[in-house]
């Protein structure tokens, strides 16, 4: 895993991707509230999904069993409230739906709104990984690998390209250099796409699977790893499933 990004405890307005002020709006009907707010790529603005903080669940996950005892042992409680609520909201807001997931091309746009995140030292790494291998840290769908495909997200200023998010209990261990969190979650979604060609709108039941490392750096946890799982069509109850192709109809 390389060294890539830093954040404070939670992402807030501070911290955060787009703008201050957010609308709080129902993206699904139970489980986690989400907030929205616009966003936009060379493709169109969106409503850009985000975890509430207030709405994460505050599971006592200092013994809770998809955390290994090993983690519990060196970190205390609150610290590990801390890491997992902001593994968890960056897994959306970050993995999920930046405006980088369906518009590679603002890449250097979007790097200059989050490269304060990443560490000094790391900064040259991850711009170079990115230019020459095309993966970052967030979200890369099935139906084009390039982006150059009469398959995209459905973009409407008023609307998200997301719905109906689930993230599944992350599991929580320690990294390769026995001090810094690793946590790796699915997250299950229904994403609004739309076929170019036919003009036409479709949904179709997504998974991505998500692994984030963090460091606690002078109180602060730093993101510093990352592995990103191409993304998979599902059914209704997250099963991975195989389709022919990404149609409307």
């Amino acid at each position: 895993m390389s060294v890539l990004l830093a954040c404070t405890v939670i992402l807030t307005a501070g911290c955060s991707m787009g703008g201050a002020g957010l609308e709080k709006k129902p993206v699904r009907e139970s489980g986690e509230a989400f907030l929205l707010a616009p966003n936009r790529n060379t493709h169109g603005t969106y409503q850009q999904v985000r975890l509430d903080p207030a709405d994460i669940p505050q599971a006592p996950i200092d013994n809770a069993d998809f955390v290994r005892p090993e983690v519990r042992e060196k970190y205390s409680p609150e610290q590990l409230a801390e890491v997992y609520q902001l593994g968890t909201n960056m897994m959306v807001e970050v993995g999920l739906d930046s405006p980088l997931n369906g518009d590679l091309t603002i890449f250097d746009e979007w790097w200059e709104t989050i490269k304060h995140l990443v560490l000094d030292e790391a900064e040259s790494e991850f711009y170079e990984t990115f230019k020459q291998e095309g993966v970052a840290f967030t979200a890369w769908q099935p139906w084009h690998p390039d982006y150059d495909s009469v398959i995209d997200y459905r973009y409407e200023p008023d609307k998200p390209r997301f719905s109906d998010v689930v993230i599944d209990s992350p599991r929580v261990w320690l990294a390769e250099d026995g001090e810094s969190v690793a946590l790796q979650a699915k997250v299950r979604y229904v994403a609004h796409l739309q076929d170019k060609e036919k003009n036409e709108h479709f949904t179709q039941a997504l998974r991505s699977e998500f692994t984030y490392e963090f460091a606690l750096v002078h109180g602060r946890w730093l993101m510093n790893g990352y592995e990103v799982n191409p993304t998979v069509p599902v059914d209704g109850n997250g099963n991975e499933i195989q389709i022919s192709k990404f149609a409307a109809g």
